[in-house]
């Protein structure tokens, strides 16, 4: 908007303000003043254009109006100022712009100050013309200096006007100051972006790194100190709970301690019945100390008397069940899975030995009655593997578990890994019982038979006849492993002859075909019937025959005798041919029969 030459325009955004202000409006920026001789745009608020020193007319809100809307060409006044404020001010005015908004507190004085100068033009004060300063140097002289002689000086003023002039000076005074202050404050946070920032970015960083390694620190302590011991320290716990209930006879407060399994199997009346009719007088435990454990299961040890006799060391075994340390309790399995075993129920001993494993499988004695339970139950590849943890187990496990329980192990490992043919290891296996002493008559039975029959299987057939003849002294009479053992005995020494040629008559060509014996005499009566009255002379005679080949081994032939009815002659020919193994019934065709049509 223009006014007697005069342009006001924000130098941030262009807006032409509504009203005289030093500050836009509309973004707070700073109002500039086009001069009218140069069209230089100086500060608002300045008397002298800050290029070619043209005098810029005071704007107030009184004569900031179009000529448009203005009947009459207004007067010009004009205000007479040093030239030290002027060059002042004209310094001041190429100082850095300002990038920062300016406060509310600091924008509502300088509307207040710009009221009071509103108020103050409008006294019309006597002045006298004076030329205006050409040079910028000459701000150095005095006031009275400038003053080019015969011009007319200024008439004396009233009092009342001298103090408006006196206190508009002042406010300008104090404009001047404010301007100065936030130019120096803008240069400073011109000047404070690369630096300053840089530093605070610097410091922030400092800050969250820190706080990272303090965090990263704590961690640390907790995973590699404090976490490893937490397990160990809540089993002691447990542990000490467990005993100092069960040792004081409060059995009821030790039975919640058990794992959910134990008090499946074992029911609260029962553990109450077991404990108090086998434990009786004083019982103390001391010195508590985690043996051994892993992720699922541990073993405690402690020591214990009774009736203050001697110390004698303990173990006690615990599971990890949902986060929490608890005691398990299988002993009320054991007798029942005896009886199984006796009255050869080998199911029921399989799933009790099942049962008893998953409750306490650290125990090397529920690994051992699982390991026996599979072998029995002809599941050789499991029964290897609870026989295995078995025997590794009763290293790391503490307690007394009977030589003959151990014994029985290692020959059902032994014996599990000959019927899966892992001869390696079987071999390694039998070793370790040729070192043990103190094997019992039926242990000696069971391991000499199984190692025949490892031997057998390699072709070793003289060690197998060895091992075989020390199984049929050491077996026991009634037991069902010496009718095997000499029976098998028997085969090795080529005494079942007999055997071979019954399993050889048994067996069949293909599934849909009847056994070969039975197929023979079909075949021969298909050929008689062809024949009509000669059948009787050209009737065919068979015969069988086996021959020992080595071990369990035998060839077995039909032999087939009959006069031909082209040559007359009688001729014999072998019509099929098989070898049988007696020891593991198989047999395999080395001659096959021909079959007529029509079978």
């Amino acid at each position: 908007m223009e006014n007697y030459g005069l342009t006001l325009k924000c130098s941030q955004c262009g807006n032409i303000p509504s009203s005289p202000s030093k500050h836009c409006g509309k973004c707070g920026g700073i109002v500039k003043v086009k001069c009218s001789q140069c069209g230089f745009f100086s500060d608002y608020g300045r008397h002298y254009c800050e290029k070619c020193g043209n005098p810029l007319p005071y704007v107030s809100e009184a004569n900031f109006i179009s000529r448009a809307e203005k009947k009459e060409k207004p007067k010009f006044k004009l205000e007479i100022q040093s030239l030290q404020d002027a060059v002042d001010e004209i310094g001041n005015s190429f100082r850095k712009k300002l990038k920062e908004i300016s406060s509310r507190k600091r924008k509502a004085n300088a509307d207040a100050k710009q009221k009071q100068r509103d108020a103050d033009s409008e006294e019309t004060p006597k002045i006298v013309f004076q030329d205006p300063p050409k040079n910028k140097d000459a701000s150095s002289e005095p006031e009275s200096q400038n003053i080019k002689p015969g011009r007319i000086r200024d008439f004396p003023e009233n009092k009342d006007n001298q103090a408006k002039r006196e206190q508009k000076k002042n406010i300008e005074t104090e404009t001047a100051a404010e301007d100065s202050k936030e130019s120096e404050s803008s240069g400073q946070q011109e000047n404070r972006p690369e630096n300053y920032s840089n530093k605070s970015a610097l410091k922030i960083s400092a800050y969250i790194t820190v706080i990272l390694l303090v965090i990263a620190l704590c961690f640390a302590i907790y995973y590699i100190i404090i976490r490893p011991y937490l397990p160990k320290l809540n089993l002691t716990i447990a542990a000490k709970d467990y005993l100092s209930a069960f040792t004081q006879g409060r059995y009821e407060d030790a039975y919640k301690m058990l794992s959910s399994n134990s008090k499946l199997i074992c029911p609260l009346e029962d553990y109450l019945y077991y404990n108090k009719h086998n434990f009786s007088g004083k019982r103390e435990f001391r010195n508590i100390e985690v043996h051994s454990m892993t992720s699922s299961n541990a073993l405690v040890k402690y020591q214990l008397r009774n009736d203050n006799g001697e110390w004698e060391d303990d173990y006690t075994s615990f599971i990890l069940e949902q986060n929490k340390w608890t005691r398990p309790y299988a002993w009320t399995l054991y007798q029942p899975i005896n009886e199984a075993l006796t009255r050869k129920d080998y199911l029921q001993a399989l799933y009790l030995a099942q049962k008893l494993y998953m409750t306490d499988p650290a125990n090397p004695v529920s690994s051992s009655y699982l390991c026996k339970a599979e072998y029995l139950s002809g599941l050789y590849d499991k029964a290897a593997e609870s026989c295995d943890n078995t025997l590794q187990s009763i290293e790391e496990y503490p307690i007394k578990m009977p030589e003959e329980d151990i014994n029985w192990a290692m020959i059902y490992l032994a014996n599990s890994l000959t019927k899966q043919n892992r001869k390696r290891a079987a071999y390694d296996a039998f070793d370790k019982l040729e070192e043990r002493q103190g094997l019992t008559a039926e242990q000696q039975c069971d391991y000499r038979y199984g190692r025949a029959e490892l031997f057998l299987m390699n072709k070793e057939n003289d060690k197998a006849k060895s091992s075989l003849q020390i199984a049929s002294g050491a077996c026991l009479d009634g037991n069902d492993k010496k009718s095997k053992t000499l029976s098998l005995l028997k085969q090795i020494t080529g005494k079942s002859s007999a055997e071979a040629i019954s399993f050889a008559q048994r067996s069949k060509i293909r599934e849909d075909l009847p056994p070969i014996e039975i197929l023979r005499r079909q075949i021969v009566r298909s050929k008689l019937k062809q024949l009509g009255k000669n059948a009787v002379k050209y009737a065919p005679i068979d015969s069988w025959k086996a021959e020992h080949l080595g071990g369990a081994d035998y060839r077995v032939s039909l032999i087939s005798s009959a006069i031909s009815p082209e040559t007359g002659k009688t001729e014999t020919n072998e019509i099929f041919a098989v070898i049988v193994n007696l020891w593991q019934n198989t047999g395999a065709i080395e001659k096959n029969m021909e079959i007529p049509e029509g079978f």
